[in-house]
């Protein structure tokens, strides 16, 4: 048990478990915390990233670091097979005639499906100019700003349908977000939630990168939801835990809950029900986490080793990030990074600058190249095969 940094985002209280250390190398432009722990409230039980920040530190980093409105191509199938589920959930239970507001839309891959759909009567509000533009090119009606900021009058219970989708497990202040969301709702409106789900942790080994980064610092269970959305009056009308396997069922499967949730009034509020889902799921993650772990680390460390010569990192996700954190002698051996994601492209991850994939063939053969991707290595390896590069390479 420790005093936490950040209290409970759910019940407030001071004193957590902690489960483990999360270090990381974030790109020099990128002002986030690079380390803290993982715990869960001694309270209510609630799994959280104990960082020590702000909500305006995380405003400003989705407002100048956004990733998230990137060519389509660079995205995950499984994103589009989860937007389609979220799609049907709407279809089958929301009317054509609700005036929804998607907070956090990204680059409105759920905006676009709505449309398709029938559904007329949507607007968007994301932090990101970028995701903005890309909205506005499905003709959407879409402003820049988040969920924080003052709400416009216009905008003020206006909307029969919120939708936050994606976004929650981003959120440093969870309680003030809510209450900031229910100021667009309409008199008994709905709020629509989707985040990913903490029962996933230690059903399927995945890089710990993929559940603790950055930018994930909730981890939500059914359970705790509910305890959020019912200390601000909300109360459940529908929800659906849901599972979900892309192409490559071995990287690309995911556990989401969406849920629908309706305001009934302060009045109602609840009392908070402990969540022991966190925790199991968390401890059963990390079993499986230290053996694997261990044997990742040995890979890279055996083809460093081995070679003099500077190598080449493809991939700057939290994957990478993580892994330089915890072999410091990497750093020095690399020579630069690759990615596809244009808006990465001459940032630095220590001292070393992300490139193009084609500065690889300038630099020729004789380095070595680290696949460093918890998705996307599959078409990593398969650009590498195009594009008639030769290089010696590894795929963690």
């Amino acid at each position: 048990m420790k005093k936490m940094i950040r209290r409970c985002p759910i019940c407030n209280n001071e004193y957590g478990e902690v489960y483990k250390t999360i270090k990381m190398k974030l790109p020099q432009d990128v002002k986030l915390p690079d380390e803290y722990d993982v715990v869960t409230c001694e309270n209510c039980g609630f799994a959280y990233a104990d960082v020590d920040a702000t909500q305006d530190t995380y405003n400003t980093y989705y407002a100048c670091n956004n990733m998230y409105s990137a060519d389509a191509a660079l995205k995950e199938k499984i994103v589009d097979i989860i937007a389609d589920e979220r799609e049907l959930f709407f279809e089958n239970n929301i009317s054509k005639n609700a005036k929804i507001l998607d907070m956090g839309c990204g680059s409105g891959a759920l905006l676009t499906k709505l449309k398709r759909k029938g559904f007329d009567k949507l607007f968007g509000i994301d932090p990101s100019q970028e995701s903005i533009e890309v909205v506005q090119k499905h003709e959407i009606n879409v402003q820049r700003g988040n969920v924080f900021d003052e709400i416009p009058r216009e905008l003020v219970h206006s909307f029969d349908i919120v939708c936050f989708t994606a976004v929650l497990e981003h959120v440093y202040e969870l309680n003030r977000c809510i209450e900031q969301l229910q100021g667009y709702l309409t008199k008994g409106g709905l709020i629509y939630l989707s985040v990913p789900s903490v029962e996933e942790f230690g059903k399927k080994y995945r890089p710990l990168a993929h559940y603790c980064n950055h930018e994930h610092i909730n981890y939500f269970s059914s359970v705790s939801l509910d305890n959020l959305m019912r200390q601000h009056g909300f109360d459940v009308y529908l929800q659906q835990p849901k599972e979900y396997d892309g192409e490559d069922s071995k990287n690309e499967h995911e556990m989401d809950i969406s849920c629908l949730y309706r305001y009934v009034g302060k009045e109602v509020k609840s009392e908070i029900k402990k969540d022991y889902i966190g925790r199991k799921s968390i401890l059963n993650y990390l079993e499986l986490e230290k053996e694997n772990e261990t044997k990742i680390y040995n890979k890279i460390l055996d083809f460093i080793m081995r070679r003099q010569q500077k190598i080449i990192i493809w991939g700057t996700g939290a994957y990478t990030l993580q892994i330089i954190a915890n072999i410091p002698q990497l750093s020095e051996r690399i020579l630069f990074f690759v990615d596809s994601n244009p808006l990465k492209i001459g940032k630095k991850i220590v001292g070393k600058e992300i490139v193009a994939s084609s500065n690889i063939m300038k630099v020729g053969r004789e380095y070595p190249i680290i696949i460093c991707a918890i998705r996307g290595a599959k078409d990593i390896e398969k650009m590498l095969h195009e594009m008639n590069i030769e290089n010696e390479y590894i795929v963690l």
